[in-house]
């Protein structure tokens, strides 16, 4: 909508899930918002059931990952933003989930820990704060067993657990 016909500026998280439904914030855009990584976050990125795509708007450029899923919210809230909007955010571990479904190339047995520390830059004492208590839900929701062995494996990991 155009400038002139708005009171205050569309939160672009808002935004986002007007370009593409259904969707949810995630991936790096959803760490950042939870403060778990200290880049900035320069494309605002979502995932979707639908088709995959990338928006370019005049608030900034939007892609719309596709992670297949029966259960979409699954690991992922409804969260109230500024000026009365709201958007659905991945939790951290739904957003690293959503990560390791997209990247392939991603494995627990090869990457380990240091895909969180070293590719998404996730302080370790940062990952040992992650909820895990949804962890079942969100492995239904994204059906990838590299992904279910995965967070396996960072939930073991983070919680010194053998």
């Amino acid at each position: 909508m155009d400038k002139v016909f708005r009171k205050s500026e569309l939160h672009p998280f808002a935004l986002a899930a007007v370009l593409h439904a259904p969707s949810h914030i995630s991936l790096e855009t959803a760490l950042w918002y939870h403060g778990l990584i200290p880049e900035a976050v320069y494309q605002i990125s979502s995932v979707t059931t639908a088709r995959s795509q990338t928006v370019s708007t005049p608030l900034g450029v939007f892609s719309f990952d596709r992670v297949p899923s029966p259960h979409p919210r699954a690991g992922v809230e409804a969260t109230p933003l500024e000026g009365g909007e709201w958007a659905f955010i991945a939790s951290p571990l739904r957003a690293i989930a959503d990560a390791v479904y997209l990247h392939r190339e991603i494995s627990w047995k090869r990457d380990g820990l240091s895909y969180c520390t070293e590719s998404l830059r996730i302080e370790e004492d940062d990952l040992a704060q992650i909820s895990f208590a949804h962890s079942e839900e969100i492995c239904a929701a994204v059906r990838n067993r590299r992904t279910r062995a995965y967070l396996e494996g960072l939930e073991k990991a983070v919680n010194h657990v053998s």
